[in-house]
């Protein structure tokens, strides 16, 4: 019987790999970051125009006066490299072998049904979309990652439905790439969502404050004192400092928040499908965890582009799109 692996992220490990500068080069992280920077400029000055562009985008989507503090990028870099060193390392243990133009026999597992394949390709919102970017560019495969969902069938047993795409590249390392960018940015999000909605409590309190006030005083005092209609509801952004967190405390927040990435993405191999043909080789679908109260077992697929324009072809309207 196949032994279902849990894959596990050791974050101990990790931090001891950050220390290591060429380590990190080494997987990669900053190769990525800074090949849009051009191979005639200095190394160096490669790495800390990357490392700025990474912590501006990450000051611009939780909270812009983190850039006033002198020791915001020393705080927050390292918890952002952490953060996205856990992303690329879950993703990497995606199965990206399956083609949906093959004749593997896990197909039939996947797609009970012979039409399902074509289904899939053309209903999905992703490959409506992001198809005319790789034709443009001449590419005769695409790859995308593939999540399905289980359902229990009359008869007893198992089938997999709402199969759909997202993210699709050029290549399977392409799509965990647009997957991890995702992710981190989808944790920063989240977080940026929670400090606004703080921000409104520490609102609704204040407005509560003055209404207490207004009420306590005597009639004849409440016009004088009482602001215009439009003064009642000042915006979030406008709040005065005291009703603010700090900016060092966001910035120890943001921190934390980054030394937790698993709170938005997690990827259960103990959980996942054991896809299983007798005499060939076995595939494990991881589950996947993200914030969507649906959880889905995904794999990277590739398939032509022709196949998927003549399964858009094949759908005459619009149907509900599935999304992750």
């Amino acid at each position: 019987m196949h032994k279902k692996t849990l894959f596990t992220y050791n974050r101990s490990a990790a931090l001891e790999t950050l220390k290591n500068r060429t380590e990190l080069e080494q997987m990669g992280i900053f190769d990525r970051l800074t090949r849009m920077m051009g191979a005639g400029d200095d190394k160096v000055s490669r790495e800390e125009r990357a490392r700025e562009q990474l912590l501006a985008h990450v000051v611009e989507m939780t909270d812009r006066r983190l850039a006033g503090l002198s020791d915001y990028g020393e705080k927050l870099f390292p918890a952002i490299e952490f953060a996205r060193l856990y992303y690329e390392e879950i993703l990497s243990t995606l199965p990206d072998n399956i083609t949906l133009d093959g004749s593997h026999k896990l197909l039939v597992e996947i797609f009970p049904q012979p039409e399902d394949r074509c289904i899939c390709l053309g209903r999905s919102l992703a490959v409506k979309h992001e198809l005319p970017h790789h034709r443009e560019r001449h590419r005769s495969r695409v790859y995308a990652l593939l999540g399905m969902r289980q359902k229990e069938v009359s008869g007893g047993g198992k089938q997999f439905v709402d199969h759909t795409l997202r993210s699709l590249r050029h290549s399977p390392n392409a799509v965990r790439r647009a997957l991890m960018d995702a992710a981190f940015d989808s944790l920063l999000q989240n977080f940026a969502n929670q400090n606004l909605h703080y921000e409104k409590k520490l609102e609704q309190a204040l407005l509560y404050e003055k209404m207490l006030q207004e009420a306590r005083l005597p009639s004849q005092q409440k016009e004088a004192v009482s602001p215009p209609e439009t003064e009642r509801a000042p915006s979030v952004r406008a709040l005065p400092p005291i009703f603010r967190d700090a900016p060092e405390k966001v910035l120890d927040n943001l921190v934390e928040c980054l030394y937790n990435p698993s709170e938005r993405l997690q990827l259960e191999r103990e959980e996942g499908y054991l896809l299983s043909v007798p005499d060939e080789e076995s595939h494990v679908l991881p589950l996947m965890k993200t914030q969507d109260r649906r959880q889905w077992y995904v794999c990277i697929v590739g398939f032509p582009v022709k196949m998927a324009e003549a399964a858009l072809a094949k759908e005459a309207h619009n149907h509900r799109f599935i999304l992750i």
